[in-house]
C-alpha cells in the first residue's frame, strides 16, 4: 500500500469482502435443514448442495475475462447486488425447484467477486507487503465465515429459517453502501490498476462470451 488513501481504500474494500463473505455464511450451514422444511427430497437436496460447485467452475474463466472488458467496479457492483436479491428471494420460496437457479445465482455472486477481489486486492500493495495485504484480505474472509455461523445460532432462537434470510439481507445491503462509498471517492482514481475507467468501446456480453465460450481450451478445462 503505498500511501494513507490507499490504506483506506484497501481497508474499505476489506470491509466490503468481509460483510459479502457474512451475508452468506450466516445462512449456509442452515440452508439444507431449510431446502428440506420447504420441500426438497434426498436427491433434490443433493443435487441442490452441487449447483455451487458446478456453477463455480463454468464461470470463473469467463467472468474474470468479461470483467477485464467491461470494467471490475462494474462487475463488482452487480455482484453485490446479486447478493442482495438472492439472498432475500431465499425467504419467499415456496417450491423447491426454485432453488436450483437461486442457488446458481447466489454461487455467481462470489464467482464473479473472489477473482476480481484477490487481484484489486495484490494491485493495492508492493513486492515487499503483498504478503501481509493478502493476508489480512483472506483473513477477513475466515473471519466472516467463522463469524457467520454463531451469528445464525443466535438469530435462531429468535428468528424462523425464512425471517433469517430476510434478516441476513442487511449484510450485503451495508457492503452496497461501503462499496458506492468506495468508488466515490477520488482516491480510486488514483489507485494503480484499478481497471474502474474503459477506454474502448462497450463490449457486447453475448459476443464476449460467444468468443470465450468458443475457445477450446476452455472447454476443455471445463469437462
Amino acid at each position: 500500500m503505498k500511501s494513507l488513501a490507499g490504506r483506506r481504500v484497501l481497508l474499505s474494500f476489506i470491509t466490503v469482502s468481509f460483510l459479502l463473505i457474512l451475508s452468506s455464511a450466516v445462512t449456509r450451514a442452515l440452508r439444507p435443514l431449510y431446502f428440506v422444511e420447504v420441500g426438497a427430497n434426498t436427491m433434490q437436496l443433493g443435487l441442490i448442495m452441487a449447483v455451487p460447485s458446478m456453477v463455480s467452475l463454468l464461470t470463473r474463466v469467463p467472468v474474470s475475462t468479461l470483467a477485464n472488458r467491461l470494467g471490475r467496479w462494474r462487475m463488482m457492483f452487480f455482484s453485490i447486488s446479486l447478493s442482495v436479491v438472492t439472498t432475500g428471494l431465499f425467504a419467499f420460496v415456496r417450491d423447491p425447484v426454485l432453488f436450483f437457479p437461486l442457488v446458481g445465482a447466489a454461487a455467481l455472486t462470489w464467482a464473479v467477486y473472489s477473482p476480481i477481489a484477490v487481484e484489486f486486492v495484490s494491485s493495492q500493495s508492493t513486492a515487499t507487503t503483498r504478503g501481509g495485504t493478502m493476508g489480512l484480505y483472506f483473513t477477513s474472509i475466515a473471519a466472516a465465515l467463522f463469524v457467520g455461523p454463531l451469528i445464525a445460532s443466535v438469530l435462531t432462537v429468535f428468528f424462523s429459517l425464512r425471517q433469517l434470510f430476510l434478516f441476513s439481507v442487511i449484510f450485503p445491503v451495508t457492503s452496497i453502501a461501503v462499496f458506492l462509498t468506495m468508488t466515490r471517492s477520488s482516491d480510486l482514481d488514483g489507485s494503480e490498476s484499478t481497471g474502474d475507467v474503459v477506454e474502448e468501446a462497450p463490449a457486447s456480453i453475448g459476443g464476449s462470451l460467444s468468443r470465450i465460450l468458443r475457445n477450446r481450451n476452455f472447454v476443455a478445462l471445463c469437462i
